[in-house]
């Protein structure tokens, strides 16, 4: 494995009997898992299901990333309201320095984007991350991509990679021949939604995964592998040497 082929997995579930473990070739990952054991080069995720800050004790003050975990109707009444209302979650940085990453589930980005891309102008300093491609073909997952148009919005390829069952017949190079016209490789990390023995049972790694889609520049792999996940948890010490890999 050199350097070329490694990447960071930016949605990684913790395998029960070795939460701490890093798949073949990872150089770090985001583990959602309620309970991992500290590790340098895993991100911690703290699940929060209410739009709440630092100073309430519901809020995950250990959490190197904020997982939303609000039902798609429920988020869409709190993006209904003034920017404002948010301020209690996003208004605020963190005591540690870590730039605030907040990740947002939905089963339906089409009900919720024009709230989201709102959200996000409205805190610039806040670094959302959504997964448009989980729900497969049939979902209206471009507008989840087009989130991305946002500079501090980022979308992941969690739902594409091993995706024989949700995106038949190759049709995930549609989806990520859109993404990269839309919004740029800049803005895709890569993320598997496995855990590192699932991950590492696949034939097909991320590296490799990447090369054999024609459209994509070879400068671009790196960029979804493992560089844009620097951006977008810059300052943790995960990231400290990540771009000289």
């Amino acid at each position: 494995m050199n350097n070329d082929d490694t990447f960071f997995d930016s949605h990684s579930i913790a395998d029960p009997s070795n939460t701490n473990t890093l798949p073949e070739g990872s150089c770090g990952l985001v583990s959602f898992s309620d309970s991992i054991p500290s590790h340098p080069k895993i991100l911690r995720v703290g699940t929060l299901n209410c739009i709440v800050g630092p100073n309430d004790p519901r809020y995950p003050h250990d959490a190197d990333v904020i997982d939303l975990c609000i039902d798609d109707a429920t988020i869409v009444k709190h993006l209904r309201e003034a920017p404002a209302h948010w301020w209690p979650l996003c208004g605020s940085m963190r005591r540690d320095g870590k730039p605030l990453v907040i990740h947002i589930n939905a089963d339906d980005f089409g009900s919720l984007a024009k709230g989201i891309t709102r959200l996000a102008r409205a805190y610039p300093a806040v670094h959302f991350i959504a997964d448009p491609f989980v729900k497969g073909k049939r979902a209206r997952w471009q507008a989840g991509v087009c989130l991305a148009d946002e500079p501090n919005v980022w979308i992941t390829s969690r739902g594409l990679y091993a995706s024989e069952q949700t995106w038949p017949d190759r049709s995930e190079r549609e989806a990520l021949h859109f993404t990269i016209g839309e919004v740029g490789a800049s803005k895709l990390l890569f993320a598997s939604g496995m855990t590192p023995a699932e991950l590492n049972a696949r034939i097909e790694k991320p590296a490799h995964w990447l090369a054999t889609i024609s459209f994509l520049e070879p400068a671009q792999c790196p960029l979804i592998l493992r560089e844009n996940a620097a951006d977008v948890f810059a300052t943790m010490a995960t990231f400290s040497t990540l771009h000289s890999q």
